[in-house]
Parts: structure tokens; sequence; C-alpha cells
């Protein structure tokens, strides 16, 4: 099971270039800054850039071939975009995110100024970590990532938000299945018609 996992990773990176491209809906534009530079977000932060993997902090990418790297020092750096979220829908953030555990540093995220998360000087993380928040829109969402690392870099890649307010589409597999269950209940109930009648 861990190799198939493995082997569909593989090929999402391969036709997409990274995972946050495969996911159906993402509104974050650049979102595994696989154009290899901030294309698309907005920066105010010095030490912090785009790498390709065995970068910046000794990083890889999470998927694709870049990330971002997070070293602003003593003072927040931010990177941020605005997404065009509809008021009163729910969205679902999901980022890849990597410390080596050199301190001082912090990483806070923010949703239209609200503080879904804040840790600051963060352990080894051992390789990337998934997060997830839920938020609701009140119109335009801007996401901002707050960070610094004063002697060496954090790591983000694979950012996406989705809108989970929308009613999921059924995959063709799902349309197949129903339709198969259909056939088999009408040629069943057909079946006990005729049954029926016989007696």
């Amino acid at each position: 099971m861990v190799k198939l996992l493995t082997l569909a990773v593989v090929f999402v990176s391969a036709l997409y270039g990274d995972i946050c491209g495969s996911v159906s809906g993402n509104l974050v534009a650049n979102c595994g800054f696989e154009t290899g530079t901030f294309a698309d977000w907005t920066v105010n932060a010095g030490a912090t850039g785009v790498s390709g993997s065995g970068g910046q902090g000794g990083y890889s990418a999470n998927s694709g071939s870049y990330y971002a790297y997070l070293g602003n020092v003593v003072i927040l750096g931010t990177i941020s975009q605005t997404l065009a979220t509809t008021s009163g829908d729910e969205y679902e953030l999901d980022y890849y995110f990597a410390s080596n555990g050199t301190t001082p540093n912090q990483f806070e995220v923010e949703v239209n100024g609200t503080v879904l998360f804040n840790m600051v000087d963060i352990p080894s993380t051992s390789g990337y970590l998934l997060y997830t928040f839920d938020f609701t829109a009140s119109g335009a969402t801007t996401l901002t990532f707050l960070e610094r690392d004063d002697p060496n870099f954090l790591a983000l890649d694979d950012v996406s938000v989705t809108n989970t307010s929308v009613t999921a589409t059924p995959e063709p597999t799902s349309i197949v299945l129903m339709l198969t269950l259909l056939v088999i209940t009408g040629m069943m109930f057909r079946r006990n018609r005729v049954r029926n009648a016989r007696t």
C-alpha cells in the first residue's frame, strides 16, 4: 500500500510538478514555487527566497523542484497572496512546513489578520509536516506567512486553499458504480416480478 501511495505521489508530481498543482480548485497561484521565484506572491523579507533541492537550509522540495526558504532576521518577514474567495463560504488551507531546529525562529500564519498558527523556536520537524486549517471567508482573503530564522532557514511548500462549501461533483468511477447498482437492482426487481407472476 505504501509503495502504491509513493508511486501515486511520484505520478502526480510528474504530471503537475508539485502536489498542490494537482489539488482541484486550488486558489493559490504558484502554490509550490515551481516558477523558481515568488511570482504571484508579495514578499517583504530580507533573507528569504526560492531554492531548488539542497539549497538554503539544506532542504529539498516537498514535491516538484522548488521550495520557499524563510530566514528573515530579528523581525518577522512576510510572504502573502490575496485570493478570490466568496463571502460566507468555508475554505481549507493546507501547506507543508519544515524546520531544521535552528533557533531563534518563528512561523506564523494569518488569514485576513486572524492568526491560525504561531510558534516560536520550532524544533526540528525531521522533514515536511502537513498543516491544515479551516476558515470562513468574508470576501477576498489575504493569506500571509510571517517568518524569521536568525541563524538559518525554515521551509514552506505546496500551499493550497480550496472551497469546501462547494458540493462535490461525483467522480466518473462513482457514476459508473451508481449506474451498475441501478441496473442490478432493476434486473433483480424484474426477475422477482416474473417469478411472482408465474406463481
